[in-house]
C-alpha cells in the first residue's frame, strides 16, 4: 500500500516556505517561529511528520521556561517575530498553555501567535486559550491517497468543495 501524506510538512507535493528565515532583513524581523510545546500527541497517524523514533522526552516547564529565555534574549538582540506558531505533538495537551501564551504576549516579540491542533483534545482548548490567539489551524493528516480520494469526492458530492473553492477564490482576488 503506497502511503502518501499530501498535506504532510515532509510531502514532496507540499509547497515549500521561502530558505530565508527574515521576512525584512532591515530590522531583521523573523517571518514565523515554531515552538514546540509538547512531544506528546493523543493520535499515532502514519506518514505524520511528527512521527520519529526515539522522541526526546516531554516538554517539561523547564523546557518552556527556556523558551521564554530564549524569547527574551530575541528580543534584547533587537529582532521581532511575525508570527509564533505553537505546535507538539499535540499542542492542546501542555498543561500550562494558557500560561505559556500569556507570557509570549508579555515579551512583547511577536506580531501573532497561532495554536495548531489535531482539534481531537478541546478540553486543552479553553475560551481563555481562544481569546489570547491570533489564529487557529486545526491539522488534518490524511494518511492515504484513496482516503484522500474520497474525502474529496465527498466535498465535491455535497457541494462543499464548490463553496470552499468559491470562498478561497474570491478571497484570493
Amino acid at each position: 500500500m503506497n502511503m502518501i501524506n499530501s498535506l504532510a510538512n515532509n510531502s514532496d507535493k507540499r509547497t515549500k516556505k521561502k530558505a530565508n528565515p527574515f521576512s525584512d532583513t532591515s530590522n531583521l524581523k523573523i517571518r514565523e517561529l515554531e515552538v514546540t510545546v509538547t512531544n506528546k500527541c493523543n493520535l499515532t497517524c502514519r506518514g505524520c511528520g511528527f512521527d520519529v523514533p526515539n522522541q526526546i522526552a516531554a516538554v517539561s516547564g523547564e523546557g518552556i521556561d527556556q523558551h521564554i529565555a530564549a524569547l527574551y534574549q530575541l528580543k534584547g538582540l533587537g529582532l521581532s517575530i511575525g508570527k509564533i506558531v505553537l505546535v507538539g505533538g499535540e499542542a492542546a495537551l501542555a498543561k500550562s498553555l494558557p500560561e505559556y501564551i500569556t507570557q509570549i504576549r508579555q515579551i512583547g516579540i511577536s506580531d501573532e501567535i497561532e495554536l495548531v491542533t489535531n482539534g481531537l483534545y478541546p478540553q486543552g482548548v479553553s475560551k481563555e486559550v481562544l481569546l489570547q490567539l491570533d489564529s487557529l489551524v486545526i491539522s488534518d493528516y490524511i494518511c492515504t491517497d484513496s482516503f484522500e480520494t474520497h474525502w474529496r469526492q465527498y466535498l465535491e458530492a455535497s457541494g462543499s468543495y464548490s463553496q470552499i473553492w468559491c470562498t478561497e477564490y474570491q478571497a484570493a482576488s
